[in-house]
């Protein structure tokens, strides 16, 4: 569903945001390139299809509601879906992260 850009985009945000502790910032850029490979799939099963181009181009968008909805669900599905628990709150805080890209990419203005 992501394209290697956009996942590398995320990662990228990710990794701003978050320090995995013992790693340096190429190790840590691997391992969320990995984690948002898996994750990425579940943007296609819980984002709407009408939805999933609007995440590359700035000139679609829904109302930040929607957005928020969407997210949730998302959320929802990655914490049930992929265990983040080794990574502590950390994983937490790259779980929230990818989330905020995906909403923020659904709002008009914004991108993947």
């Amino acid at each position: 569903m992501l394209s290697q850009a956009q996942i590398n985009s995320i990662a990228d945000q990710i990794n701003a945001k978050v320090d995995l502790p013992f790693l340096g910032e190429n190790q840590e850029k691997q391992m969320l390139l990995t984690i948002l490979g898996q994750v990425g799939g579940l943007v296609g099963k819980v984002v709407p299809q009408k939805y999933q181009a609007m995440l590359g181009d700035p000139q679609q968008g829904i109302d930040k509601k929607e957005a928020d909805e969407v997210g949730k669900n998302l959320l929802s599905q990655i914490t049930s879906s992929v265990n983040m628990d080794m990574f502590g709150s950390v994983g937490k805080n790259i779980a929230s992260t990818f989330v905020e890209s995906i909403v923020s990419g659904l709002q008009k203005g914004g991108k993947v």
